[in-house]
């Protein structure tokens, strides 16, 4: 068997989990619309792991290891001062939209980056119209460790 990188085992699972979400077999007749949809939600969801992995390494300590959703929590309380009631009921979407400068591919360690950009040069350049909170599982980042 063999051993791929964790960012390649993330995009695999959130494609089947966004595929899952939205109630759109891959495995049958779909559109090609509805594939790339699935694929470039997954990797910006997978690229969302990784910063939070590598802001979670360089930010955790012996008594918080800021696993799930405590590195994104951290990571806007810190950036943004916001007050923790308003940074943990900010849905997937605002998440999304707030970090997006951070989720461009070029931000990225180059091995990530070329994984992505690969995957989905395979696939039209859309994206669902709107952002499911459901889609997002951060357990899925346990992978990175």
């Amino acid at each position: 068997m063999q051993n791929y990188p964790a960012h390649y085992i993330i995009f695999g699972k959130y494609k089947d989990h966004v595929a899952q979400v939205r109630n759109i077999s891959i495995n049958s007749s779909v559109t090609l619309s509805q594939i790339s949809c699935v694929y470039h939600r997954a990797a910006q969801l997978t690229l969302l792991d990784v910063l939070l992995e590598t802001y979670r390494q360089k930010n955790k300590s012996i008594f918080n290891d800021l696993r799930g959703k405590q590195a994104l929590h951290h990571l806007l309380f810190t950036r943004y001062n916001w007050p923790l009631d308003k940074i943990r009921n900010l849905s997937l979407e605002d998440v999304l939209f707030i970090l997006h400068d951070d989720l461009k591919t070029d931000k990225f360690d180059p091995t990530v980056a070329k994984y992505i950009d690969t995957t989905l040069s395979n696939y039209q350049q859309m994206s669902f119209p709107d952002v499911m909170d459901a889609e997002w599982n951060p357990d899925y980042a346990e992978e990175l460790k």
